[in-house]
């Protein structure tokens, strides 16, 4: 097998420079194995040498459409400058500059596919409704043009492989989460030794993940009688969901009982997440989300807690499987609110949820196999 250390690049118009996916775990996982590893993002925070990779920054775009059309060419500049031997990129809009980097570059093309785009585009709800076919059909074909100059395809998730049937390149690298950033000797909390129960969601605070959901059914636990109780929603939020999230916390008089800080970093994410008693996923059946499992409800798991995630087929699998949550109708607040009740009314039941799931991500779901993974493709240019 091929060892010979790489000059790569990853791409990024769309990402922040420290995502998890992108930087936390691939760039820093090649950069560990002695590869020269860059990663060009769109933020306008500047250029940087972080934890052995460089980073280049193209700044941060006007608004979507400029993003697609232009950034994504700066992005192309900028890449094509660097002269490496591997381009990873990490979003679809990229596709558009993959036979531009194959055509004048010669070099190894990697396209990292994080969700099912096709159904991504038909759940937009920012996009009109006549407009989602048409815009899902162009991707379709721009991404099947774009697969002639790619030589290896990454999937996040199994549940799209089918999208790439038929091809010999495709490698599932899922986005498990990384054991080793925190101490694996954590103390798993006890909901009976804490007062407070300390209801935690992390990631896009928007209807669509459910948002609306959790704050009737924290209402709903206040009517019952349930006074010490903690709801953090932690993750970005538009200012225009933000005005109507309040009204409906001030409505239900719940602003003592919520706390929105918004984006925080990774690390102060795990720190929240040690403090959490249950661990929320509640996300709408939009046909991305139900094929697709996030990342958050394996982090739930990582530290110890048991999860309320949506009544997915897919969810339910690794929820009810390992015996380590409760699925509920992520339409239903009164359902959240109920599963919410038996884990405070059963500390003992949910222990052994917590424990179930720490133990399912330290023997399966996490990133030291799927890292193998990806180092044996490298090898292997």
């Amino acid at each position: 097998m091929n060892k010979k250390k790489l000059k790569i690049i990853h791409l990024t118009s769309a990402h922040p420079r420290n995502d998890t996916r992108v930087f936390v775990k691939m760039c820093s996982s090649l950069a560990n194995q002695g590869h020269d590893v860059s990663l060009i993002v769109a933020d306008g925070l500047g250029d940087e040498i972080k934890s052995g990779v460089k980073i280049f920054d193209v700044g941060v775009a006007k608004n979507r459409f400029y993003r697609i059309f232009f950034t994504t060419l700066k992005v192309y500049k900028m890449a094509i400058k660097q002269n490496v031997e591997v381009y990873h990129f990490h979003d679809p809009e990229l596709l558009l500059i993959s036979w531009l980097l194959k055509l004048f570059s010669r070099s190894e093309i990697i396209y990292d596919v994080h969700e099912n785009i096709k159904k991504d585009i038909l759940g937009k709800v920012w996009l009109p409704l006549y407009s989602r076919k048409i815009i899902a059909f162009l991707f379709v074909l721009i991404e099947k043009l774009a697969l002639k100059f790619i030589d290896y395809i990454i999937i996040a998730e199994d549940s799209y492989v089918e999208n790439y049937k038929n091809r010999n390149n495709v490698v599932p690298v899922r986005n498990y989460p990384i054991i080793g950033l925190r101490n694996k000797n954590i103390t798993i909390k006890k909901i009976k030794d804490d007062p407070q129960l300390n209801i935690l969601y992390v990631g896009g605070v928007t209807k669509i993940r459910g948002a609306i959901e959790l704050i009737k059914s924290l209402n709903f636990l206040l009517l019952a009688g349930y006074k010490n109780i903690k709801l953090k929603l932690i993750g970005p939020i538009s200012i225009n969901f933000k005005n109507e999230l309040f009204e409906l916390i001030n409505k239900y008089k719940l602003n003592s009982y919520v706390s929105i800080p918004g984006v925080i970093s990774h690390e102060k994410v795990y720190d929240e997440l040690e403090r959490a008693h249950i661990g929320l996923s509640i996300l709408h059946p939009d046909p991305n989300f139900v094929e697709s499992i996030p990342t958050k409800l394996y982090e739930y798991m990582s530290v110890g807690i048991p999860v309320i995630a949506s009544n997915f087929p897919l969810w339910r699998d690794i929820v009810e499987g390992n015996n380590c949550g409760i699925c509920v109708d992520p339409m239903n607040p009164y359902q959240i609110a109920e599963a919410m009740t038996f884990l405070k009314e059963n500390p003992k039941e949910a222990k052994t949820m917590g424990d179930n799931g720490r133990k399912a991500v330290l023997e399966k779901y996490n990133w030291k196999s799927e890292e193998k993974k990806l180092i044996d493709l490298y090898n292997t240019l």
